[in-house]
């Protein structure tokens, strides 16, 4: 048998180049600051992980299983809730006020995501997220494409970004695609 790698990391907005990086995040050196680069919405990659494990199910399943089937029990988790461990509770709630609060604003008409009132979870409290459970059941059942890419989920994401000052846009998420590699 020979050892393949699946490569569904995200690639960088079409619209996106470092002449832009450099004028909108200067490091007064002719760079890019890299520091404010990190926590900017120019950091957010084309998502790539629903068109990697499509193409990772498509070479290595066995068949007995659907792609719906093998998404199915995180829905269920997704949907249904799990209780959140101690150490989690304390990333995720440093994550909810350090990243997630500074991209949602008072007329945002959803709820803040991954949080729980506008905060990180309790240890043993039970995290649910119906919105992921709605876009894994999407990919499963539609595949990355019409599921993710050119469905909602894709939509939401570009909306997100475009609206903070991203350049990503549906033609991106269109043309996402993974490399299959060998070691």
């Amino acid at each position: 048998k020979q050892v393949t790698c699946v490569n569904g990391s995200g690639r960088c907005p079409g619209n996106l180049d470092l002449d832009i990086l450099k004028q909108e995040l200067p490091d007064g050196k002719g760079g890019v600051d890299q520091n404010r680069h990190r926590k900017s919405v120019h950091s957010i990659t084309i998502p790539g992980a629903a068109r990697g494990w499509e193409e990772f199910y498509a070479r290595h399943s066995s068949g007995i299983f659907s792609f719906a089937e093998l998404l199915e029990p995180a829905a269920n988790l997704a949907q249904d809730g799990f209780p959140v461990a101690p150490i989690t509770s304390v990333a995720w709630s440093n994550g909810v006020e350090q990243d997630i609060k500074k991209w949602h604003s008072s007329d945002d008409v959803l709820p803040m995501p991954l949080s729980i009132d506008g905060r990180g979870p309790l240890p043993g409290e039970i995290f649910k997220n119906a919105d992921m459970a709605k876009v894994l059941q999407s990919l499963g059942e539609h595949g990355a494409t019409k599921g993710f890419y050119e469905s909602f989920p894709g939509q939401a994401i570009v909306d997100a970004v475009q609206k903070h000052g991203g350049y990503m846009t549906m033609d991106d998420l269109k043309e996402e695609y993974t490399q299959c590699t060998f070691p």
